[in-house]
């Protein structure tokens, strides 16, 4: 198999494994010089237990500090064909010694980008559940991407952003399943229909073959007896109601999306509707979006 070397933090080895060695964080204890000096003058000018108070300051702006550094969790990854190894030290980097996850199919990967400093934050998600994370130079970025583009057959789907971060969205190339959503996941066979919002463990099912809907909180409600399905969007929480025939409203589920700009969500609920208004079973209920 043909290595092919990408940086020193990335490495690819076409059509066997993608290797991404996440840049190891150290403390800076120079940003603690302007907070040290403010209480070392603080103290003097008040003049109360300045040698207990001083040590005490010191240990805990440290630890603070100290803690949001830890909180980046720059790993080490090795991206395999059907499995993401984990490593949060570098000694330990083998595959024997890593910590590992499934890959779920059909692969949809997010990929969060986070800028730090002069380095780039990146984190690793499926279906919403994050996998991995590690710091980057931001030349790799786009190296990482085309690796992974060429290693699981991925494209970007859909490029995003919140007001703290970029989210890029790779799914599978000529992939029949039309739903693109990272927020929900859908299982379907002949006999029923099963959407899972991934933030939170709640579900509702459509059962085609006894042509009904179990709510989230586990309701079932014959489909002959529904009007409407209402998707109520609250920047971003989502609402799912039914309205039945008789105008009494059913929460059919609450769940979130990321916070993404209302239009993009706007989006996505659309692309859901369109997907379940293909289903005959749905031919004579509206779906519709509103807003609070």
């Amino acid at each position: 198999m043909k290595e092919k070397k990408l940086t020193t933090q990335v490495k690819y080895l076409t059509g066997e494994e993608l290797l991404i060695d996440g840049i190891q964080l150290k403390y800076q204890l120079t940003t603690l010089i302007p907070p040290v000096i403010f209480f070392i003058l603080l103290i003097v000018a008040i003049n109360i237990a300045a040698f207990l108070v001083f040590p005490m300051i010191i240990i805990a702006t440290f630890l603070v500090y100290r803690s949001g550094q830890k909180s980046l969790n720059s790993q080490f990854l090795r991206f395999h064909p059907k499995r993401l190894y984990i490593s949060n030290e570098k000694e330990k980097s083998n595959i024997e010694q890593m910590v590992s996850t499934s890959l779920k199919s059909p692969l949809f990967l997010d990929i969060i980008v986070k800028s730090k400093k002069e380095l780039l934050y990146i984190s690793f998600e499926q279906y919403n559940e994050r996998i991995g994370s590690a710091a980057i130079h931001s030349e790799d970025l786009p190296l990482i991407v085309d690796s992974l583009e060429d290693f699981y057959g991925l494209e970007v789907y859909d490029s995003r952003s919140t007001a703290k971060e970029e989210v890029l969205l790779l799914r599978p190339k000529d992939i029949d399943e039309p739903l693109m959503l990272s927020f929900i996941r859908v299982t379907e066979d002949g006999l029923r229909l099963i959407i899972n919002p991934t933030s939170n463990r709640q579900n509702f099912m459509v059962n085609y073959h006894r042509r009904v809907i179990k709510t989230a909180k586990n309701k079932l409600i014959p489909i002959s007896e529904i009007s409407k399905i209402t998707f109520w969007v609250k920047k971003n929480i989502i609402t799912i109601n039914i309205t039945l025939v008789d105008k009494s409203v059913q929460e059919l589920i609450k769940f979130k999306t990321k916070a993404y700009q209302q239009s993009i969500i706007n989006q996505d609920i659309k692309v859901l509707i369109d997907f379940l208004e293909s289903k005959p079973v749905f031919q004579n209920t509206i779906l519709e979006i509103s807003k609070y």
